[in-house]
């Protein structure tokens, strides 16, 4: 009985601690080939001077699930990077950072 209290306890921390740390929202029914995360652009303030198209929208974690220590700074880049490159963004435009995560609009250039 101990060993099934147990092994259940580890089985819901496993479960609680493999949350997401990106979510991708699109705003189109289109879907777009995936693309190197190394190749994504990222845009804090100014946009970009090509013609794109919004595809989606982008929340990153700023914390690891179960964790007080938030991600570093570039952890959080390649997090939105990867994130925007699995869905074929090509940039990350109007990033907001809130008090526990960070926001912004994937796009596609045209």
């Amino acid at each position: 009985m101990k060993k099934t209290i147990i092994l259940m306890i580890v089985v819901c921390l496993c479960a609680l601690n493999s949350g997401c740390a990106a979510t991708f929202m699109s705003k189109t029914d289109s879907i777009y080939p995936a693309k190197n995360s190394s190749d994504v652009e990222i845009f804090f303030t100014q946009t970009p001077e090509k013609a794109y198209q919004e595809i989606g929208f982008i929340r990153v974690d700023k914390y690891p699930p179960l964790s007080p220590i938030p991600y570093t700074n570039n952890k959080i880049k390649d997090l939105i990077k990867t994130s925007a490159a699995q869905n074929g963004g090509d940039a990350v435009i109007n990033i907001k950072d809130d008090m526990l995560q960070f926001s912004g609009t994937v796009i596609v250039y045209k």
